[in-house]
């Protein structure tokens, strides 16, 4: 369930009043799951930081798989694994090390599959704390929100098309400001929509 004060923000730009839940009138449980969509949009749209996570996995005793010798599952909150490592260890804390070749593994469903006894994956999540949220990647979020909503429950196509600019402008500042110190990131400049 959307955090409240995203919801109030979504009441404030559709000109309601704010709520003290979700479920307070009839529109709350709509605009809640509508955030809830939104916000996994946003966070598939682009590697951000602060959807990033590192974990080792647990190695499962069978396989399916034909062409690999052991398998593990993935977290549950893991959307897409960014890399997966063979782990090092150092004073007993696992390191990352070279990323894995394409061809030395392979994911299907919520199973990575290889030959390696160990496996660290960096990995993008499906969710996030919205305490861990900058307030320009929360102002995209209402925005964006807002302009599905402002179609469907107010039936303003303007409105909507102003809150989809808006939106454009929250998510460029958001993107904009999304530092990952370090290693240098991939972009392929062709997938930009800004």
């Amino acid at each position: 369930m959307a955090d409240i004060q995203i919801i109030n923000r979504v009441y404030n730009l559709l000109g309601r009043n704010h709520q003290d839940s979700s479920v307070s009138d009839a529109w709350g449980q709509i605009i809640s799951d509508t955030i809830d969509a939104k916000l996994k949009v946003i966070l598939e749209s682009h590697t951000w930081s602060f959807g990033i996570k590192y974990s080792s996995l647990a190695r499962v005793t069978t396989t399916t798989n034909p062409t690999f010798t052991y398998s593990y599952n993935l977290p549950n909150d893991c959307f897409k694994v960014i890399e997966p490592y063979v782990p090092t260890v150092n004073d007993s804390v696992d390191s990352v090390s070279i990323p894995l070749s394409p061809i030395d593994y392979e994911i299907l469903g919520n199973k990575l599959y290889t030959n390696e006894l160990s496996i660290l994956i960096k990995y993008k999540v499906g969710s996030v704390d919205i305490i861990e949220l900058p307030q320009s990647f929360i102002d995209a979020l209402a925005y964006l929100s807002a302009s599905e909503l402002s179609m469907n429950l107010l039936e303003n196509a303007q409105l909507s098309s102003m809150f989809a600019q808006t939106y454009q402008r929250y998510l460029f500042i958001s993107r904009s400001n999304d530092v990952q110190n370090g290693r240098t990131r991939r972009f392929n400049v062709r997938n930009r929509n800004y």
